[in-house]
Parts: C-alpha cells; sequence; structure tokens
C-alpha cells in the first residue's frame, strides 16, 4: 500500500498526516467572511520579516532563457491567469489587532511584470547580470504587495530572460521542486 502525504487545511494545525487511499480524500472549504489565520510556518517567516523588513533571506529567484518568437500578449494572459487562479499567490500578510493575518488581493490586478529591452545595450549581458542580481536583492513588503513578481528582459528579437520571485510565505521548495525539471523536460505526446 503506497502511503501519501496530506497537508492540513489552511489556516488549521501544521501537521501532517498519512493518507492510504488519496481517492477518498475531499478537500474543505475555508470560509472567506472572517480573517484568515497564518500557517505555523507562516507565522514564522511573517515574525522574521518583522525582526528584518529588508531581508531578502526568504526570496526563491528563478530564471528561465526563452529562445525563439514569443508571443508576449498570450504569454502575459497566461501569467495572469495564472495568478488569478492560485490565491496563494495573491495573499498578503498584516499584523491584526492580536495576531498576523491573511489578506488575498484581487486576482484581476495581474502578476507585476516589469520589462527591460537590453537590445541596443553594448553590454547587454552585464545588464542582464545587474538585473538579475538586483531582483534577487529586492525585499518584498509582505503586508502590501503581491510576493510573487516577475521581469522579462529582451535582448534580441527572439531571445528573452524571464525572472520570477516570489517569497517563500507563499511559496516552498517542494511545490516549485518539479517546476524546472518539468519545464526541461519534453511533453508527453497525446
Amino acid at each position: 500500500m503506497e502511503k501519501r502525504w496530506l497537508s492540513s487545511v489552511p489556516g488549521e494545525s501544521a501537521e501532517r498526516f498519512w493518507c492510504a487511499d488519496s481517492t477518498k480524500v475531499t478537500h474543505a472549504e475555508v470560509g472567506r467572511d472572517g480573517a484568515l489565520p497564518l500557517s505555523y510556518s507562516q507565522q514564522r517567516l511573517w515574525f522574521l520579516a518583522q525582526l528584518d523588513e529588508d531581508s531578502t533571506n526568504y526570496n526563491i529567484p528563478l530564471g528561465w532563457r526563452l529562445q525563439g518568437r514569443l508571443d508576449r500578449v498570450a504569454w502575459r494572459r497566461s501569467l495572469d491567469r495564472l495568478f488569478a487562479r492560485h490565491e496563494a499567490l495573491r495573499c498578503t500578510f498584516v499584523a491584526g489587532e492580536d495576531d498576523p493575518q491573511v489578506q488575498i488581493l484581487s486576482g484581476d490586478r495581474g502578476l507585476p511584470v516589469v520589462e527591460h529591452d537590453l537590445r541596443d545595450r553594448p553590454e547587454a549581458q552585464a545588464a542582464l547580470l545587474d538585473l538579475c542580481q538586483e531582483e534577487a536583492r529586492t525585499p518584498f513588503d509582505l503586508a502590501r504587495e503581491p510576493l510573487i513578481r516577475g521581469r522579462l528582459i529582451r535582448l534580441a528579437d527572439e531571445e528573452h530572460v524571464f525572472l520570477l520571485t516570489q517569497h517563500h510565505i507563499v511559496s516552498d521548495g517542494w511545490s516549485l521542486g518539479g517546476a524546472g525539471a518539468r519545464a526541461q523536460q519534453p511533453l508527453p505526446r497525446v
């Protein structure tokens, strides 16, 4: 019998449970009428952020080199739909009267992406490196802004670099673990 991990419902205990048959598992809806509490891990990260607001220790920077013609409208639409669909990416974390609380931003605002055009820059690779370092070293404001952001850097007509930075409070290595590996592998035939 294969054992599988199940995480608890967000906002409740961060305990994990074994589940022998995942087909019988149902997900419970968490109401949105009142304040949403932070999970234990989110509480820890929020507390650490209060001690050092300018810290980038919990930034998760990722980067992809995109080669070929980029349909920027379709690409942008895809990112915005991803942002709208995943509530966790739209969370901010504010100080409540007693405890910190989760606030969920509207999905209509879209994923924040800054664009840079380096096509005419003589030192484009050096500028690219500077932008990568700047992105990784820019802290997040946990209470005010989306805790995920992107940069699209155009090096040539058919060469771009996409940087995506997330704060660990809304994402973790386990969630991202397969993203890079899956992006490297060709999709199966249908």
